[in-house]
């Protein structure tokens, strides 16, 4: 059917999406949209969500080389080392997670936790005061709550950690604390989608041989599908060198031109094919 073809240049994608995020709140929809991540001409309509945060365990600072006595006479308590048992809490879940049929999906990974920073201590003689760990976490879609979002799973995770910590006294009496900032949901757009067999088409026109993917992190296209209410899908460049290694996020990130080249013939042919003549 006839009509019009919006193309939307956005900012910050990688750090929390808010120039689409912007974009949809200042009205932008459409019938359908394309994102173009580098997926190798593949079309990828769906993706897991993404939560961001910090878990801090609290200690008592007290020189190292002395004991450091009962805590409830005030004696120093290692942060670093409270810290343990609120990542094994962690990695239980995380495979719980992973062995949960509900979260069989069948173009995606299981949901994941991923302690990926550790801050704690003030000096190489002191027991550490506080030890801070930050958490990348990627959920699936059947995981969020009604309207999208990780409430869900904030809790899943937090009642895991307070369980942990009912066994120890510290822990008990000092709960490490949470702090969540960035926050992605999930989306997925049927496979059935129109948009699908559409950009397949136009990929197979250039003589590739496109699949259905999912993509385990984050893209701007589940803020079009699931806060616009714009079915969106990614289809762009390969990202891998001829060895399978990938290019993107690593040192010297590339694609190659003449990908670039077939990227844009993909995407032009879909502009006439959604929108037909003007």
């Amino acid at each position: 059917m006839p009509g019009d073809l919006l193309i939307n240049t956005v900012t910050d994608e990688e750090w929390n999406g808010a120039g689409t995020l912007a974009s949809v709140h200042h009205g932008v929809r459409a019938d359908a949209a394309i994102v173009p991540e580098p997926t190798d001409l593949d079309v990828v309509t769906a993706q897991r969500g993404i939560l961001g945060g910090t878990v801090t365990v609290a200690g008592r600072p007290g020189h190292a080389e002395h004991p450091p006595g009962d805590w409830r006479a005030g004696g120093a308590v290692n942060a670093i080392e409270k810290t343990l048992p609120v990542l094994a809490a962690l990695q239980r879940l995380r495979e719980r997670w992973a062995a949960d049929p509900a979260h069989r999906h069948p173009l995606l990974p299981p949901p994941s936790i991923v302690p990926t920073t550790i801050r704690g201590g003030e000096w190489w003689v002191t027991y550490p005061a506080s030890c801070e760990v930050a958490l990348d976490i990627t959920y699936l879609p059947v995981q969020a709550d009604d309207d999208g979002w990780a409430g869900r799973v904030r809790d899943d995770i937090e009642r895991a950690v307070r369980a942990a910590c009912a066994e120890d006294g510290w822990l008990t009496a000092h709960p490490p604390r949470f702090a969540w900032d960035t926050e992605l949901p999930p989306a997925e757009v049927g496979s059935g989608h129109p948009l699908v067999a559409r950009l397949a088409a136009c990929a197979t026109a250039l003589g590739r041989t496109p699949r259905v993917l999912g993509e385990p992190s984050w893209t701007d296209a589940a803020t079009l599908t699931r806060n616009g209410g714009t079915p969106a899908v990614c289809l762009g460049p390969t990202a891998t060198r001829p060895d399978g290694s990938p290019t993107l996020h690593t040192i010297d990130e590339y694609i190659e031109v003449s990908d670039l080249v077939d990227t844009a013939k993909a995407l032009a042919l879909a502009a006439v094919d959604l929108t037909g003549p003007a």
